[in-house]
């Protein structure tokens, strides 16, 4: 009766329980990681820089965002995204660029590349896909002075204009220390290119906001567990060991790994700030037995359980054998009708204590063999 009210007890408990889930609001957020191919690019999220990629960006409205990738030497990317619940992770990769360099005498030139203003000169430098362009280069009171040119993945041209003599245009070929200066500068050292439609008047580089992010590099311990799913609050991020770039902010951060209880800790990062953070999982697997320690166990329990039994055997024998020589001279019928019973109850037991010992030698015998 008891068992039963603890039964019905634990039925009502998971009911409620399941009830209560059921209710909870859905999230109106997530996290959402994006990462490029190659890793840092800078990010701006509705028109907001977050910092570099790989970026995980906690409590992500349930709506549409834009979102901007710059880095230097490659094409920018720019979409809007619908970001759903349980989101995936989003990976842009990235199109090498090459570069182009432009000046004018005199200077605050209008610049029209592929029949869109990109800003003014000087233009230092404005990224575009390999192939052909055109540039134009206009101001009030100055004939316009335009050239096609051809961009190569990887290399630069400085377009010099005078817009005073004919021919205006001089084209030449960037030096490519000065390329490779530019591309190793840190992505929040300088000034991005002018965009249309930001702020800033034509041809004023747009600056960047600081970059208020922080990285966590995450650990997993002990080496069985190294490899565990990390997540940031309820969102998967990758396996460790990683390096998550975040927000600054308070994080819960979780390692999950089948036979292994989840280990979470919660971390405050600061920008900037470079964490290293080690979880520790504890294994809940239980040791499965092998074929060579499970064989060698068998052995030893048949051979006890055959010394066991065989020396049971050998005491119901001799218990046999005494009962029945004093059932053979008793002088009662009463002694004798008890001795009788002590004698085949120590039989069946005897029979019990062979039948056991065989079965010992059998189970050591095929585990010797098995190894």
């Amino acid at each position: 009766m008891h068992n039963n009210h603890v039964a019905h007890c634990l039925i009502l408990v998971i009911s409620a329980y399941s009830i209560a889930s059921s209710q909870n609001p859905p999230s109106l957020s997530v996290g959402l990681r994006i990462d490029t191919d190659p890793p840092g690019a800078s990010v701006e999220f509705d028109k907001k820089r977050l910092g570099l990629t790989p970026l995980m960006i906690p409590d992500v409205s349930l709506r549409t965002h834009t979102v901007l990738i710059r880095k230097r030497g490659y094409i920018e990317i720019e979409e809007t995204i619908n970001v759903e619940p349980n989101h995936p992770p989003i990976t842009y990769t990235l199109e090498r660029a090459g570069l182009l360099y432009v000046n004018s005498t005199p200077d605050n030139a209008r610049v029209e590349i592929n029949g869109a203003i990109v800003g003014e000169t000087p233009l230092n430098p404005w990224p575009l896909r390999a192939g052909s362009h055109t540039v134009r280069i206009m101001k009030p009171g100055y004939p316009d002075a335009e050239k096609e040119i051809v961009i190569i993945e990887g290399k630069g041209i400085r377009l010099a204009a005078n817009l005073a003599s004919r021919p205006p245009l001089t084209e030449s070929a960037v030096p490519e220390s000065q390329i490779v200066a530019y591309l190793q500068e840190t992505e929040d050292a300088a000034p991005s290119p002018s965009r249309p439609g930001m702020s800033g008047s034509p041809g004023e580089s747009v600056q960047k906001s600081t970059a208020v992010t922080g990285n966590i590099h995450v650990i997993v311990e002990p080496p069985e567990a190294r490899d565990a799913a990390i997540y940031v609050g309820t969102e998967y991020t990758a396996a460790a060991p990683t390096i998550l770039t975040l927000l600054k902010g308070e994080y819960t951060i979780t390692a999950k790994k089948l036979d292994f209880i989840d280990a979470t800790e919660r971390v405050s990062l600061k920008e900037n700030q470079q964490l290293q953070l080690v979880l520790r999982m504890t294994s809940v697997q239980v040791p499965v037995m092998t074929a060579e320690s499970g064989g060698s166990t068998m052995k030893w329990i048949g051979l006890v359980a055959t010394l066991v039994a065989g020396g049971a055997a050998t005491y119901f024998y001799m218990e046999v054998d005494k009962n029945y020589s004093s059932y053979q001279v008793a002088t009662t019928s009463q002694e004798a009708i008890s001795l009788r019973e002590k004698t085949k109850k120590n039989d069946l037991y005897f029979r019990v204590s062979v039948s056991a010992a065989g079965l010992g030698i059998l189970t050591t015998m095929i585990s010797w063999i098995s190894e």
